[in-house]
């Protein structure tokens, strides 16, 4: 039941980072549509976990449906993506910027010290209607961005209405 929730929000957060609209759109119907489920499974949650307690199954009913219902809103977004057209628009740079991170290094059992760093570098566009969108973007890519620049991206209306943004291929 862990790996169904963290499967399901990890997939739902990637499958997020190029979908356009906030992610209170797509959470909030995740979380209607878990309480209005939790009626008819409240019993299966129970048998499931083994616990008495009915508050204690509707929470852990409530974190796991939610990341399910989460992941398949925002997947179910990027049905047929390939037979819809992109509209290439000129997005602002907004900002481009680069984060530091650290691999993880095993020293021995169950000791993980930090490793060597390497870098992710992203950019913050804003595209004409005025909405904003960090996009990951690749080394070579981002030394070539400036401030004043501006950089194509494709945006594609996904299946749900929520537009979906890619920066497009040089």
């Amino acid at each position: 039941m862990i790996i169904v929730a963290m499967v399901s929000y990890g997939g739902a957060l990637g499958m997020f980072n190029s979908v356009l609209a906030p992610v209170w759109v797509p959470v909030g119907c995740a979380v209607a549509l878990s309480a209005a489920l939790m009626f008819w499974t409240a019993g299966m949650w129970r048998r499931f976990t083994g616990i008495r307690s009915g508050v204690a199954n509707v929470a852990v009913g409530m974190v796991v449906s939610v990341g399910v219902m989460f992941a398949g809103i925002t997947g179910l977004n990027f049905v047929r993506l390939q037979s819809v057209p992109a509209v290439e628009v000129k997005a602002a740079v907004v900002n481009a910027y680069s984060t530091k991170h650290y691999h993880t290094r095993r020293v021995r059992k169950n000791v993980y010290v930090k490793g060597s760093p390497y870098w992710r570098y992203h950019v913050r566009v804003r595209i004409p209607d005025g909405r904003e969108k960090t996009l990951d973007i690749t080394a070579e890519r981002y030394r070539h961005l400036s401030r004043r620049r501006s950089v194509a991206v494709d945006i594609r209306h996904g299946f749900l209405g929520m537009d979906i943004i890619s920066l497009k291929k040089n």
